[in-house]
């Protein structure tokens, strides 16, 4: 069975219960078919590229809750799934796309031993931290913690390496920088 990566954005509206209950009856209709789902995955509350409409309403969307699926399905199974999203009246848009490989589910699992405990989550501090001299922004610091690419003592050791070549940057520059200002002072008083 050929494997999808399906996305939809829901509206920010869409509670959780509503969206299980849209996933598990799909995931029911995809059973039925041979399919099933492979990871589902809710990448949050997010501004939307530009003004949406779902189509069975009349009201516009500004901002959507993006949900990515990765599905094993026969044709006829992504087209069931892809007609009830279709008729919710809560799903924006969605997109079915075919991949060519998938990683097995060991994989998956794999992976999500690897994301980072609630715990760890990005705090105001070590977001500070990251920031100061990178241009690191919130969701890229939050997502390479989450997904294991650096952890709390690794960030911090690539900041206290930049930090260590702008001091050596610094106690280069000082002195030049020192006696420009210096020339600039003689050259106004003349």
């Amino acid at each position: 069975m050929p494997h999808y990566e399906l996305m939809f954005i829901a509206t920010k509206e869409a509670s959780a219960v509503h969206i299980t209950s849209l996933l598990k009856n799909c995931g029911s209709r995809l059973q039925d078919t041979g399919g099933m789902f492979r990871r589902v995955q809710h990448l949050g509350l997010r501004p939307l590229a530009y003004r949406m409409r779902a189509p069975m309403t009349k009201k516009w969307h500004e901002m959507g809750r993006y949900i990515q699926i990765n599905l094993q399905a026969s044709p006829m199974g992504l087209q069931e799934v892809e007609k009830r999203l279709k008729i919710d009246d809560e799903v924006i848009r969605h997109l079915a796309i075919k991949k060519k490989h998938l990683a097995p589910v060991e994989m998956f699992q794999k992976r999500s031993k690897a994301v980072a405990k609630p715990e760890e989550d990005l705090t105001p501090e070590l977001f500070a931290y990251m920031k100061r001299g990178t241009n690191l922004d919130y969701f890229a610091a939050r997502t390479m913690l989450q997904h294991g690419i650096v952890n709390r003592e690794q960030m911090k050791e690539l900041q206290d390496k930049q930090d260590a070549v702008l001091a050596s940057f610094n106690e280069e520059v000082a002195p030049v920088a020192r006696k420009a200002k210096e020339l600039e002072a003689e050259e106004g008083m003349k």
